[in-house]
């Protein structure tokens, strides 16, 4: 396995859990109101470089993520926290979501966010997967 990459979890200082995960990132809770978005490879922050730029481009606006600073960690972010919630609340129950997207995440009469689509994994509290229907490798508008 000379080809393989090992990613390794680690927690900068005040990341007390991570909430997410991409393709190159870690997303973990800083405090009520702030996350840390930061590299899977420490020292590798050069898609958080352009995402950082884009939002300084972007500036402020009221439906888009506020940068909050950037430093060696990463980017510190404003908290999507009911979006946060919804996901924290459905790994309580062992359900993986494995499809979370704008598309998956709708707004209620009061613009709460409600998350649907559920057709993930449901594993028991060992870990036997229950219901697993696949994965969404595709999205089609």
């Amino acid at each position: 396995m000379e080809d393989a990459t090992f990613i390794y979890l680690f927690f900068p200082a005040g990341v007390q859990r991570i909430i997410a995960t991409g393709s190159t990132s870690y997303v973990g809770i800083i405090d009520q109101d702030t996350v840390l978005k930061y590299p899977h490879e420490q020292h590798d922050q050069r898609g958080l470089k352009v995402e950082a730029a884009i939002l300084g481009v972007l500036g402020s606006h009221p439906r888009i993520i506020k940068l909050k600073g950037w430093d060696k960690e990463g980017l510190r972010l404003e908290y999507a926290r009911q979006a946060a919630e919804a996901v924290a609340y459905a790994h309580t129950k062992d359900v993986l979501h494995c499809d979370i997207r704008l598309g998956n995440l709708l707004l209620d009469k009061s613009f709460d966010i409600k998350l649907c689509d559920f057709q993930g994994i449901y594993r028991t509290v060992r870990g036997v997967r229950i219901v697993e229907r696949g994965y969404s490798s595709q999205t089609f508008f």
